[in-house]
């Protein structure tokens, strides 16, 4: 027997179910309203710029990068490259907890809180750190750039990095979004009563419908109509005819 899709009756049935959707979306929307302000820990994200630049050792050291020339902007990408690795190195890492005196954290978790990123088109780095404390997130993300361009001067022997934006202290978390929490939930929920109704109709096998013993293959030989309750003439109900 081939089976068609009828979208018509898909949403009829949806329809006579919609006590189920409702539930299940409700539960899934407290259950991320729970998550969402329970469950989520905030952290905080500080963000310190600096631009990679190329300093003529004739020319004086300019910094605002608006006076930069484009003379003075002649790092390439595998120089870039080079830096955003050495921005994690452990050394450097190392030296920037011991310089903040921040004793909760290891340099292999301060390494997964810290992204570097260039960037398009420019020769600047974004760093960013985050932390379960916003005043930490700041203070390592400053030292950090600190650390790293005095890091550049002692192994290369250059002073090209330029802090052009010192991070501040970030005032909402990062992590935390709850209305975008909420609304996956409820996608979820919906998407799962859906699946569960469509699953039930698929294992019933129960006959509810003429049309169901003709998808069948079978012929129907009688049809009772419906026997409603009839009243009698006095005024009260009688059986059923």
């Amino acid at each position: 027997m081939e089976e068609t899709i009828d979208l018509k009756n898909i949403f009829k049935m949806m329809w006579e179910k919609k006590s189920i959707i409702i539930i299940v979306t409700m539960i899934a929307i407290l259950l991320g309203f729970i998550y969402s302000y329970k469950f989520v820990k905030p952290k905080y994200t500080a963000k310190v710029q600096i631009v990679l630049v190329q300093i003529d050792k004739n020319q004086e050291k300019k910094a605002n990068i608006g006076a930069l020339t484009q003379a003075d902007v002649t790092i390439n990408d595998k120089i870039i490259s080079t830096y955003q690795k050495l921005l994690t190195n452990d050394d450097v890492l190392t030296q920037v907890i011991k310089n903040t005196q921040i004793v909760d954290i290891t340099p292999a978790e301060l390494k997964k809180a810290t992204t570097a990123t260039v960037v398009s088109n420019t020769q600047i780095l974004d760093i960013q750190v985050t932390n379960k404390n916003a005043e930490k997130a700041a203070i390592l993300a400053n030292e950090l750039a600190k650390v790293f361009k005095e890091k550049i001067y002692n192994t290369y022997g250059i002073d090209n990095v330029s802090i052009t934006l010192v991070a501040e202290t970030p005032k909402e978390p990062s992590n935390i979004h709850h209305a975008k929490d909420i609304l996956m939930f409820t996608i979820g929920g919906l998407v799962i009563a859906i699946f569960i109704i469509l699953l039930v109709n698929f294992l019933d096998n129960s006959i509810k419908t003429a049309s169901d013993i003709e998808d069948m293959g079978l012929n129907i030989l009688a049809e009772f109509p419906e026997i409603k309750e009839m009243k009698s003439f006095d005024g009260n109900k009688g059986g059923s005819i």
